[in-house]
């Protein structure tokens, strides 16, 4: 697999920023937890993980690779999990990650501002 950077940290805001591809695949999966872990360990504390993913784009995944993703909504280290797309289609998607999952974990926002404000909110 070509090496893709899907995750990287933001230091300022102390949030895991992912970049979520087209077409998700098991490889992918696994690469995007890979990198999202190795950002997790720079943290200042790695047991409230809070991540900003762009969806933009997101079509369609791999039915494997969709179970993976919703396990790791239950990884007790994942605090929340805001996701960013203008079109209603994606956010669509993630409200049935949100079900499949049944967790409130997930959230998901049309725009970075209202997501990272919702991400940054030490009350939900």
């Amino acid at each position: 697999m070509d090496q893709h950077r899907f995750a990287h940290l933001d230091r300022r805001h102390q949030i895991i920023r992912q970049t979520v591809p087209a077409h998700m695949t098991v490889e992918i999966v696994n690469e995007m937890i890979r990198q999202t872990a190795a950002c997790v360990a720079q943290l200042d504390d790695p047991s409230r993980v809070r991540i900003l993913a762009d969806t933009t784009g997101v079509k369609k995944s791999d039915p494997a690779a969709r179970k993976i993703l919703a396990e790791q909504l239950h990884r007790a280290d994942v605090h929340k999990i805001a996701t960013v797309s203008p079109r209603a289609m994606e956010r669509t998607v993630i409200k049935f990650y949100q079900f499949i999952a049944g967790t409130q974990k997930i959230q998901a926002f049309k725009t970075e501002a209202k997501a990272l404000a919702w991400l940054l909110d030490q009350d939900r």
